[in-house]
């Protein structure tokens, strides 16, 4: 197919802006916004930039978000910038992170008919209670396993390294003036997480008390992040008994 030129034009300024930003805005970016409401535009966008790129475009009423698809490494965030921006030491820690925000997912997501579920938020008491639960089922499962690899293999998981992390850190420090400061208690271990998350405007988190999805991560976990055999099994690995 033939693209006329201002089309092309208009889908790779838009790229270029995405890449900038992670977002266009209608407000602020009205041109390429409308630009992007284009048949031509979009096409070009879908058959060209994003299999070229890896990445996926879609809006969401009056913003249009870029993501990278789950094996482009190009445009992901590499170990040690995302422990810089989430503030954790260790990759241990950080894959405790990246487990703790699949349980969240878990709690809207229904992996048997791959739909969202209608709930507002999630709790954090609920959230490290889940936590908690997954953390002994996770024990139990890594010691079930004949060679004590194979569960990080087939999970794409560190069990050693999230159940040593999570064994360190007690529910509650009472002595933490500020708890999401501090790196001695699960609640501000996971505040301090997701206020990365937040940034990247995937969590919301009020009063440190309750989470929720926003819809730029709904549109994620609907259309993409789940059409992954690894994801869905972490997720059928949340959702049921562990053993």
């Amino acid at each position: 197919m033939q693209w006329a030129q201002n089309d092309v034009k208009d889908a790779f300024d838009l790229f270029v802006h995405l890449l900038r930003s992670g977002k266009i805005e209608k407000r602020e970016s009205t041109t390429l916004f409308q630009a992007y409401q284009r048949i031509e535009v979009k096409e070009i966008v879908a058959e060209l930039i994003e299999e070229r790129a890896g990445m996926k475009v879609f809006a969401i009423e009056d913003v249009i978000y870029m993501v990278p698809e789950m094996d482009n490494e190009l445009f992901h965030y590499s170990n040690s910038e995302l422990r810089e921006k989430m503030k954790v030491k260790s990759n241990k820690e950080l894959y405790l992170a990246y487990f703790a925000l699949l349980v969240i997912i878990s709690k809207f997501y229904n992996s048997q008919d791959q739909s969202l579920s209608t709930r507002s938020y999630v709790t954090m008491e609920e959230l490290i209670a889940t936590l908690d639960e997954k953390m002994v089922q996770l024990e139990e499962l890594k010691n079930a396993y004949d060679d004590p690899d194979a569960l990080a293999d087939e999970y794409g998981i560190d069990a050693d390294g999230m159940l040593e992390v999570w064994k360190s850190l007690p529910v509650y420090n009472e002595q933490a003036k500020k708890i999401e400061l501090t790196n001695k208690n699960r609640v501000g271990f996971l505040i301090r997480v997701f206020r990365f998350m937040e940034e990247e405007e995937l969590l919301v988190v009020r009063e440190l008390r309750e989470i929720s999805i926003t819809e730029k991560m709904k549109q994620i976990i609907t259309n993409y992040y789940f059409n992954s055999e690894r994801k869905e099994k972490i997720m059928d690995l949340l959702q049921n008994q562990l053993v």
